[in-house]
């Protein structure tokens, strides 16, 4: 069976993997790090559970 795909499209398909994948990790810990604060920012503000969806909500927007 010949390969299909030539050697430069699997080089690209790392490339891009490598590229994609710092910025996918970033917000990754950005949620992570939100969700442990969460508890507190809301303590703090008295924000109810509905308020806190729309915390998060927001955040993930912005």
């Amino acid at each position: 069976m010949t390969d299909l795909l030539p050697a430069a499209a699997g080089r690209r398909e790392w490339i891009a993997l490598a590229v994609l994948s710092p910025p996918a990790l970033l917000v990754s810990i950005d949620v992570h790090v939100l969700l442990l604060a969460l508890p507190q920012t809301a303590a703090d503000l008295g924000a109810s559970s509905t308020e806190q969806l729309w915390i998060t909500g927001g955040h993930g927007l912005a």
